[in-house]
């Protein structure tokens, strides 16, 4: 299938949707300008990107790999595993093959808690979570459920989920902690002709079950917490369905050291070990090492994080630079930027899955790499405005792309992109009142330049904004508004030309009413415009649905 090609992709249409969401949030925002207070003091708001990795508050079934920090407070649960939701180190983008969005994993500040809903998709939803401290230990205890049983045939999915965490401080500067958990991740394959093939119910499950098991040390030590030293080991075993199975183990060792004000060196080993096998015969492992070293510079209007990345795998050696630098200008809020990242990741079953849940196993597993070269400007004001914008190039080595595969075409055949290259453009917007009203987005645009192996990034997404405003009109009350639009990416069937799906356009609103310090309620209103979009070709998603229900505190919140 290698066509040894390079291609040339026009960004004229993406420009033109691109710039015309800019300008229509630009008005938003105007709008929301004139109707505000001035502020007496400078208020700065750290938000580089919308795409920065962080947990994300949203129900919405998004395939991304990288899991969640886990939950390291007494009584505030950032969930090791959110049902559903992953964040990708692939690219800087957030896929989305399913539209169901109830906003179901909110912080929650209380000690025992039990969260139920239920939806028109014949969806129920169910969180209970528990925290306890005692003396020097705290136990943590979260358990989610949901389901959706869509309108089309055999479009079902199923998400639960347990973790179990204990944290034992040792001393003031040190704690230990150890976690388990298991998930359990169902789909069908319901994407083909049902009219024209009559597949069996057992070849069209899609399954993926997973034990975790970690453990975690945190030290500080010196003056002031001089020295930090957070080694950690974490396993996972993932079986799926057609009798594959996957073991993962990844161990880390990072370090930071303070050498005085304004100067701290940090750096890590990481190894990554991946074992993939099927019914016992076709058994792939493979080893990545990293080290990252590096030396942070932090003065009055300048910061600079810079270092590199020595990596080896396969039996060879690599190097790549790593670079942040900011730097402030004087008396105009406008703050320089450039950026030359690296990452290196194994594209392993349990990664690739949670990009494209319909996929076959990979054939082989090798390690996949992203870098970027960005630079640009960012600028604020003491009325809480903020921009940004970063230009650059992007290379991919080992992408993940996905092809239509079978003969009905809805299983996906998970192949990577040997190199490629992009111009790639960033940008954010974003507006901050008060507590009680803010808006953030951001855009990502890539034009894809050259490409090794495949005539198109199957599966990729060119071209993406995000926004979402958040109001809290009076006390007790929450309202999201959230809007995804990304252009299609490009699709290939068996035995078919190439097409690219249509564009995209997912509006959701979210409402949460505190009505005391025991009971709540809440609701979610998903892809509002019923649109039946694919985020992969031959799945079209849910149409509009909501879910709703109650949340119930067993103790006085804190």
């Amino acid at each position: 299938m290698k066509r040894g090609k390079i291609k040339n992709y026009k960004m004229g249409q993406a420009k033109f949707i691109f710039l015309s969401i800019l300008l229509i949030a630009f008005q938003l925002v105007s709008g929301l300008a004139s109707a505000q207070v001035k502020k007496n003091a400078k208020e700065e708001i750290s938000i580089t990107s919308s795409f920065k990795p962080s947990i994300i508050k949203s129900g919405k079934l998004e395939f991304d790999a990288t899991l969640p920090k886990k939950d390291t407070s007494t009584f505030s649960f950032g969930y090791t595993h959110q049902p559903g939701i992953f964040r990708s180190p692939l690219a800087s983008f957030i896929v989305k093959p399913l539209s169901f969005s109830p906003d179901i994993n909110k912080e929650d500040n209380d000690q025992f808690y039990a969260k139920l809903g239920f939806g028109n998709l014949k969806s129920p939803f169910g969180s209970i979570g528990f925290a306890q401290s005692r003396n020097k230990n705290t136990f943590t205890l979260q358990a989610d459920h949901f389901s959706a049983l869509g309108k089309l045939e055999d479009q079902k999915i199923s998400n639960s989920s347990v973790l179990a965490r204990l944290k034992h401080d040792i001393s003031e500067n040190q704690s230990f902690e150890i976690f388990s958990g298991f998930s359990s991740d169902a789909y069908k394959l319901y994407g083909y002709d049902h009219a024209l093939y009559n597949l069996d119910a057992e070849s069209i499950k899609q399954n993926f079950n997973t034990i975790k098991l970690g453990a975690e040390y945190h030290q500080r030590s010196g003056e002031n917490g001089q020295l930090a030293l957070d080694p950690s080991i974490k396993m996972d075993l993932l079986s799926a369905s057609r009798l594959v199975s996957e073991l993962t183990i990844q161990t880390k060792l990072p370090f930071e050291y303070r050498v005085k004000n304004g100067v701290t060196a940090f750096g890590s080993l990481q190894h990554d070990f991946v074992r993939l096998g099927e019914d016992e015969t076709k058994i792939n492992s493979m080893h990545l090492l990293q080290m990252p070293l590096g030396v942070r510079y932090v003065a009055e209007k300048l910061r600079v994080t810079g270092g590199a990345i020595l990596v080896f795998q396969r039996k060879k050696f690599g190097f790549a630079p790593q670079l942040d630098f900011s730097y402030d200008f004087d008396d105009s809020n406008v703050q320089f930027r450039a950026e030359i990242t690296n990452r290196y990741e194994v594209n392993s079953l349990r990664r690739v899955y949670q990009l494209n849940p319909f996929i076959n196993r990979p054939d082989t597993l090798n390690a996949f790499s992203l870098r970027e070269y960005m630079a640009g400007i960012e600028w604020k004001n003491n009325t809480g405005l903020q921009l940004g914008f970063r230009t650059g190039i992007a290379g991919f080595r080992n992408l993940p792309l996905f092809l239509n595969a079978g003969i009905a075409g809805n299983q996906f055949l998970p192949i990577t992109e040997a190199k490629l290259s992009a111009l790639l453009i960033r940008g954010n917007l974003n507006y901050v009142l008060d507590e009680s009203l803010s808006f953030y987005s951001g855009f990502t645009i890539y034009s894809f330049q050259s490409q090794e192996i495949y005539a198109e990034p199957y599966g990729f997404i060119p071209v993406e904004l995000n926004a979402k405003l958040t109001w809290k009109p009076f006390k007790g009350i929450t309202t999201d508004l959230r809007m995804n639009l990304w252009k299609g990416a490009m699709a290939q069937s068996p035995g078919k030309p190439d097409l690219r799906l249509k564009d995209v356009a997912d509006i959701s609103v979210s409402v949460d009413y505190k009505l005391n310090k025991k009971w709540a309620l809440w609701i979610d209103l998903n892809n509002i415009a019923n649109n039946p979009y694919q985020r992969w070709n031959q799945y079209p998603v849910f149409g509009f649905n909501f879910i709703g229900g109650i949340r119930y505190a067993f103790v006085n919140s804190r």
